[in-house]
């Protein structure tokens, strides 16, 4: 699903894509979004596909130049407790960003969306080798 949205003169997007072939979801947030478009948009997509909870996610942030807040991560962890039926399934979410410090946000993430592991990494190249690990290999993920 793919929602582009007009602002002021940019063109901000949010792009969710299920990559069945591996399966993983790819989410790609372009521009000035706002963090509560984001939030929605991915609410959305989870309530709308519940299985995604269980597949891994690519989050490309290498173009993103708008702002999530904990208020806007909260929306997002609800719709996601909310159809994720099996939480310990050992899922992990990799973001990639030039932030240097998104590291210690993504890591604050993983205590809110139960056995879902979130780490992030400066290129697609270290964000793939930590996703690459075979599900079956990986043992659940405990933020508690």
């Amino acid at each position: 699903m793919s929602v582009p949205v007009q602002a002021a003169g940019h063109t901000p997007s949010i792009t969710i894509r299920l990559d069945e072939t591996i399966p993983r979801v790819l989410v790609s947030i372009v521009g000035p979004a706002s963090g509560q478009l984001v939030a929605d948009r991915l609410s959305q997509a989870y309530l709308a596909q519940p299985e995604i909870t269980y597949m891994d996610m690519l989050f490309d942030l290498t173009a993103y130049r708008g702002a999530v807040e904990p208020r806007h991560v909260d929306v997002i962890v609800d719709a996601y407790l909310r159809v994720n039926r099996h939480p310990l399934h050992p899922c992990r979410t990799a973001f990639v960003s030039p932030d240097p410090f998104f590291n210690h946000w993504a890591d604050a993430m993983s205590f809110q969306f139960t056995g879902r592991e979130h780490r992030a990494f400066a290129t697609f190249e270290a964000a793939e080798r930590f996703l690459n690990e075979p599900i079956a290999e990986r043992p659940p993920f405990s933020a508690a």
